[in-house]
C-alpha cells in the first residue's frame, strides 16, 4: 500500500502539490466553523484498571465446568443409559395373563383376575385394551369348557380410572366397575360370537360415564375379571311317557327312542309319517338328510334356531305345565310349513315329541268347548278355517303387527244388526224451541285458534210425547215464562216416567 501511495505522489507534479499543502496549511479558518468546534475535554487522571475480582469456589467451579471437558466416566455413564432409555423404546411391554381369584366355589364358580402394571401401553384405551386380550380370554373359555365338562356362562367386568377436572381446576378421581349380563357358551364355535355381544356391552356401559357432559376421562384400565359358572341348559333326552291329561288329547306322537337323540326322532315323525304304530322307530328311516353338524344331544332349546337354518325348516316348541305353555316360536318365513314339537319333563328329563294335531292340543284354551283353529305362527284362535285361512295371509307372528294390504271401500261405520235389538217398554221424545240472541265479545286473536260465539240460544217452548200418543206442548209465551221452560219440561217427564211405571206390562 505504501508502494503505491508514493509512485502516486511521483506521478503528480510538484507545481500541484505545493498548491494543495499551501492552501490546507496555511489559509486561516474561517469565523463561522470556529463557532462551530466544540472546547477541547480537559484531561483526566489516569487510573490504572482494577484487576478482577476472585469469584467464590463454589462458584468458579460451576463456571469452570461449564467449559472444561467432561470426565470419559460421565460421558460413559451418559451413553448407557441413553442406550437403556432407547432400547425400552423397542421391547415389547410385560405381558398381561389371568390369575385364579381365591373366592372361586369348586366346578360352580370360577374367577380369573388380569391387572394391567400402572403405564402399561394397552392401558390406556379400553376398546384397544379388549382387542388385544381377547385371544386370552377365548383361551381361557375354551379351557373351562373342557374342566366343566358341559356349557358355561361368564361375564366380564372391567375396572377404570377415571378423572374429571372440575371448574375450580381441581381433579377428581373414580374407578367404576362395569360389566355386562351374562354369556351362554355350550361349544368351543360359540365363543367368538358371545365375546362379540359381551364387548359392545362394556363398551356401551363406559359410554354413559364419559359421554353426555359428564366430563370424566378413561385414565388406564386396572383390572379385568372373568367370572365363569357352570351352565345347565334345558335340554331334550331319552324316552318319557306322556302324561295322562296328553296321552287322552291323542295329538301328540311319541317316538320311543333309546339314545339321547329325541329331536331327530321327532323331527322324522314329522317328515316321514308313520300309518301305523307312529311311537315305533323302527317306522322311520335312520337316512333322513338331517344336518346336525354341531347340534349337542341332547339338544337345548337355544339350539333349535341354528337346527332350524341347517335344515330350512320352521319349528316351535312348546311346553306342558298342566297346560301348554310357548318355549319357541319359529321366525322363519310364514310360508314355510311349521314342524310343532312338545317339550316334556319328567324330573330333571326332557323329551321332544311331535305335536300332529295343534288344534287338540290347545283345545283347552278354549272355555265354550266349541271347535278353534289356531294359527301356527301367532297362535290365535279362529272359529271357522276360512278365517283362519284370511288371517295367515297378513300373520307376522307373536309380537309383530300384521299390515293391511288394501284400504277397506266402506270408509262409514253404521249399525247393521237391527234384527237384534230389544224393544222398548216405552219411548219418551221431546223437543225444545229457542229464541237467538246476538253476543257481542272481545276481538279475537289472529294468530291463535278460537271460538267465537255469535248467538245464545234462550229455551222459550217445548214439545213431548211418548209412545202411547201422549203430547204435552207448552206454547212460546216469551217474557218471563220463558225462564221456567226447562223445569216444566223436567216437571212432565218426572210425572210422564210414574205413569209408564204404573202402567208397565210384565
Amino acid at each position: 500500500m505504501d508502494e503505491y501511495i508514493e509512485q502516486l505522489l511521483a506521478e503528480i507534479p510538484n507545481s500541484t502539490l505545493q498548491d494543495v499543502v499551501k492552501n490546507i496549511l496555511d489559509e486561516p479558518i474561517p469565523e463561522a466553523v470556529k463557532r462551530r468546534l466544540l472546547k477541547p475535554l480537559q484531561p483526566r487522571k489516569y487510573r490504572p484498571i482494577p484487576p478482577p475480582r476472585k469469584a467464590k469456589a463454589r462458584k468458579r467451579k460451576a463456571i469452570q465446568e461449564e467449559f472444561d471437558p467432561i470426565p470419559s466416566h460421565k460421558v460413559l455413564r451418559s451413553v448407557e443409559d441413553y442406550q437403556e432409555e432407547l432400547l425400552g423404546l423397542f421391547e415389547e411391554p410385560e405381558e398381561l395373563a389371568f390369575r385364579q381369584t381365591p373366592w372361586a366355589l369348586g366346578n360352580f364358580l370360577r374367577g380369573w383376575q388380569m391387572d394391567v402394571p400402572q403405564g402399561h401401553p394397552q392401558g390406556p384405551d379400553p376398546r384397544t385394551f379388549l382387542e388385544i386380550v381377547e385371544h386370552q380370554i377365548r383361551e381361557k373359555l375354551e379351557e373351562e369348557l373342557i374342566a366343566l365338562r358341559g356349557g358355561l356362562k361368564f361375564q366380564l367386568a372391567i375396572k377404570l380410572e377415571l378423572i374429571k377436572t372440575n371448574l375450580d381446576g381441581s381433579e377428581e378421581f373414580m374407578e367404576p366397575i362395569l360389566r355386562h349380563n351374562q354369556e351362554a357358551v355350550l361349544q368351543k364355535n360359540e365363543i367368538k360370537a358371545a365375546l362379540e355381544e359381551a364387548f359392545p356391552r362394556l363398551l356401551e356401559t363406559l359410554e354413559k360415564w364419559t359421554q353426555r357432559g359428564s366430563g370424566w376421562a378413561v385414565v388406564q384400565v386396572r383390572t379385568l375379571w372373568l367370572d365363569i359358572a357352570r351352565y345347565q341348559p334345558l335340554r331334550g333326552g331319552s324316552y318319557i311317557p306322556l302324561p295322562p291329561a296328553l296321552k287322552n288329547k291323542k295329538a301328540v306322537v311319541n317316538v320311543k327312542n333309546m339314545d339321547d337323540h329325541c329331536l331327530r326322532w321327532a323331527l322324522r315323525s314329522a317328515l316321514f309319517q308313520a300309518t301305523e304304530n307312529p311311537h315305533r322307530p323302527a317306522n322311520y328311516p335312520t337316512a333322513d338328510g338331517l344336518d346336525f353338524t354341531g347340534i349337542d344331544a341332547p339338544t337345548p332349546i337355544s339350539q333349535i334356531g341354528k337346527v332350524e337354518r341347517q335344515n330350512d325348516l320352521a319349528i316351535n316348541v312348546f311346553g306342558w305345565d298342566k297346560g301348554v305353555i310357548v318355549h319357541h316360536v319359529s321366525k322363519q318365513p310364514e310360508d314355510m310349513p311349521r314342524i310343532n314339537l312338545l317339550l316334556i319333563q319328567k324330573a330333571v328329563k326332557f323329551h321332544y315329541t311331535w305335536v300332529k294335531n295343534l288344534n287338540r292340543l290347545l283345545h283347552d284354551q278354549n272355555k265354550n268347548g266349541r271347535k278353534k283353529h289356531f294359527c301356527e305362527c301367532c297362535l290365535h284362535s279362529y272359529s271357522r278355517e276360512d278365517l283362519l285361512e284370511a288371517h295367515r295371509s297378513e300373520c307376522q307372528g307373536i309380537g309383530q303387527t300384521a299390515v293391511r294390504v288394501e284400504m277397506p271401500q266402506e270408509v262409514k261405520l253404521t249399525f247393521q244388526n237391527h234384527h237384534k235389538q230389544l224393544p222398548a217398554p216405552y219411548v219418551i221424545y221431546a223437543d225444545f224451541e229457542a229464541l237467538t240472541t246476538k253476543v257481542e265479545g272481545p276481538e279475537l286473536d289472529p294468530t291463535k285458534s278460537n271460538t267465537q260465539r255469535t248467538q245464545h240460544h234462550e229455551a222459550c217452548s217445548y214439545w213431548w210425547c211418548d209412545a202411547t200418543g201422549r203430547q204435552r206442548r207448552l206454547p212460546n209465551t216469551g217474557g218471563p215464562k220463558q225462564q221456567n221452560t226447562s223445569s216444566e219440561l223436567s216437571k212432565w217427564k218426572s210425572v210422564g216416567s210414574r205413569k209408564c211405571w204404573r202402567n208397565r206390562k210384565p
